[in-house]
């Protein structure tokens, strides 16, 4: 599907920028191939000076670190990337339930000029310079996925580049904050997984892009949606006889959300020793998940609009979609048609039928759940996941139940979801809870379990999660969310509950 572009319609300079954005282009077209992006990548490497251990500060002239940014784009160049079009958000706004429409108004103009992430545009760099840490890759393989990375993002024009610090500061007008690729093995899998580490604390006097954004309010009212469990049993269980749902993904989700000019200085991409600049937003961000997730709120309610006849009921984890369709009034090709062109109208690119499309069922999965609709009416966890659990939980056993925090918190929260599809699993979590609490927020230590009913609890899930038989929660009765608020809070001497 082509990109959707706005132009910037501002004068054009014959500048250096303007130069660099042309070279920028030829960059992008000549990453045709992974091995040709390794070749360029290793010869930047090999010009590059500094070490990579290193947090320079910037060199360049107090004319090229202002502090103050402009709020629009310094060349006719640069642009807004994004498959999705404004005007049709505009639109499915307007249609849906009056009550939510003030709660999105602010989605249409910032689809246009891009997203604002929550940093000020009249934050400081104290000292005025740039901050930023080299990208480390130990493994060579782990460095061509970052070469195929930075390759894929130029040639889809969601990143600008490359350029030197120098540049960089002349283009952005001022100094800029850039956070390190990591890379993260995915649990349980041989995959890895590139990320940008915006949570990299540079040093005390630097705060990290994440703890910027959370120092200050997001000026959009961005909070997403999640469906909670009850939610779940409630739509399986009152699902009327014949429903089937399908599963949708959206591709790729935060790159087709864009970022606004002022807040890119704060998005930046460092690889080889040039710098990239991020048209678009990308995971690590905490405000990222409400950002896009708003944006799926809205889909969610204007296609139960759109498609009252079906008694559709849609529910989504930011991209995860399940469409449930109630009443067939229409062959179900047309129904599927009807729905993808609903995200053609809007622009919201969805994965493939192999990447994460799951055609009508009466038992899709969803957010790790295998979702009966059918006779049973009964939420499973998912083989693959009951698999994964059990292998992490007798892993965790074989090495005598010593961890640290990190660990211990991956392996309580997979129980956790466990837990969801079985009762009895909750009153074997507690010790898990309480050993946590020991290490108070320490996560460079390790220790063993002190308490017995640590390892007594471990084994009963062992036991549990090897099971031939999925954990299965059947359903039995109504299912309808108590609105009585409950807030609770702890401290040294006691927990306070408050109802009402």
């Amino acid at each position: 599907m082509p990109l959707t572009t706005i132009t910037f319609r501002l004068r054009r300079k014959e500048t250096a920028e303007a130069k660099l954005a042309s070279n920028s282009k030829s960059a992008a077209q000549e990453t045709g191939t992974v091995e040709s992006q390794e070749a360029a990548t290793r010869k930047v490497a090999s010009e590059s000076t500094v070490a990579p251990s290193a947090t320079p500060r910037s060199t360049a002239p107090a004319s090229a670190t202002r502090v103050a940014s402009s709020d629009s784009p310094p060349v006719a160049s640069d642009r807004i990337v994004t498959p999705l079009r404004p005007v049709a958000w505009e639109g499915a706004i307007g249609k849906i339930d009056q009550r939510f429409r003030p709660l999105y108004a602010w989605i249409p103009p910032a689809l246009a000029a891009g997203f604002d992430i929550g940093i000020k545009p009249s934050f400081v760099f104290d000292p005025p310079s740039s901050i930023f840490r080299f990208s480390k890759f130990n493994e060579v393989e782990h460095f061509n996925l970052a070469a195929k990375y930075i390759g894929h993002e130029l040639s889809m024009e969601r990143i600008q580049g490359p350029f030197t610090q120098f540049e960089l500061e002349q283009y952005l007008g001022g100094p800029f904050q850039a956070s390190p690729l990591v890379i993260v093995q995915k649990p349980g899998s041989p995959k890895s997984r590139l990320v940008r580490d915006f949570s990299c604390d540079f040093d005390h006097s630097v705060p990290s892009i994440n703890d910027l954004i959370l120092s200050f309010v997001p000026p959009t009212p961005a909070r997403t949606y999640w469906t909670k469990f009850n939610e779940l049993k409630k739509l399986v269980w009152n699902a009327l006889p014949g429903s089937m749902a399908m599963v949708i993904d959206a591709k790729e989700a935060f790159r087709q959300a864009p970022i606004i000019w002022h807040q890119r200085r704060f998005c930046i991409i460092e690889f080889c020793g040039r710098f990239y600049v991020d048209r678009c937003l990308p995971m690590g961000l905490t405000v990222a998940t409400d950002l896009f997730g708003s944006l799926m709120d809205v889909y969610r309610l204007y296609t139960e609009q759109l498609f009252a006849v079906l008694r559709l009921v849609t529910t989504n984890q930011v991209d995860d979609i399940l469409k449930l369709v109630q009443v067939w009034a229409m062959p179900k090709e047309d129904i599927r048609a009807a729905f993808f062109a609903v995200c053609e109208e809007l622009g919201l690119v969805i994965a493939d039928k192999e990447g994460g499309i799951v055609e009508f069922t009466s038992t899709p999965p969803f957010l790790g759940f295998i979702l009966d609709f059918g006779v049973r009416r009964s939420i499973s966890l998912k083989r693959e996941k009951q698999i994964k659990y059990r292998d992490r939980v007798e892993a965790f056993v074989k090495n005598n139940c010593k961890a640290d925090l990190e660990e211990l918190e991956s392996v309580t929260g997979y129980l956790a979801h466990a837990a969801l599809v079985t009762t009895n699993g909750r009153a074997h979590l507690v010790s898990l809870y309480a050993w946590a609490t020991t290490f108070e927020g320490n996560y460079f230590k390790s220790n063993y379990p002190r308490d017995p009913r640590i390892r007594s609890d471990l084994e009963w899930w062992l036991e549990l999660l090897s099971r031939d038989e999925p954990i299965t929660l059947h359903l039995h009765g109504s299912y309808e969310l108590d609105p009585t608020n409950i807030v609770t809070d702890a401290c040294l001497e006691g927990i306070g509950i408050l109802v009402g």
